[in-house]
């Protein structure tokens, strides 16, 4: 998501009477949110995104397993192992929107 994007969440979240966007997000994760057509389509959008994000996450782990990645520091590898968790979560949140 970038700033833009996030930015219009945000604006959404507002109008809709949420004072942080994480509540309103979570609004929509416990089913408190109604999407409309818009919302579905950006999350979609987003979901892709994300899924993209993750693969190369996922590759970058895969090479600093693999040895084939030698010069991370252990604080680098934990922010990857990081982002890959907050990416694989976030994805998780969208997909229960849609069930």
């Amino acid at each position: 998501m970038d700033d833009w994007e996030l930015a219009a969440f945000i604006a959404r979240a507002r109008e809709a009477g949420f004072q942080d966007h994480r509540d309103y997000h979570a609004a929509f994760v416990f089913g408190e949110a109604e999407l409309d057509r818009r919302e579905r389509h950006d999350l979609l959008r987003i979901k892709g995104e994300l899924g993209k994000q993750g693969s190369n996450l996922n590759q970058l782990t895969y090479a600093v397993n693999a040895g084939r990645l030698t010069a991370l520091t252990a604080d680098d590898r934990q922010v990857i192992d990081r982002a890959r968790i907050a990416v694989e979560t976030a994805a998780e949140q969208i997909r229960a929107l849609f069930t």
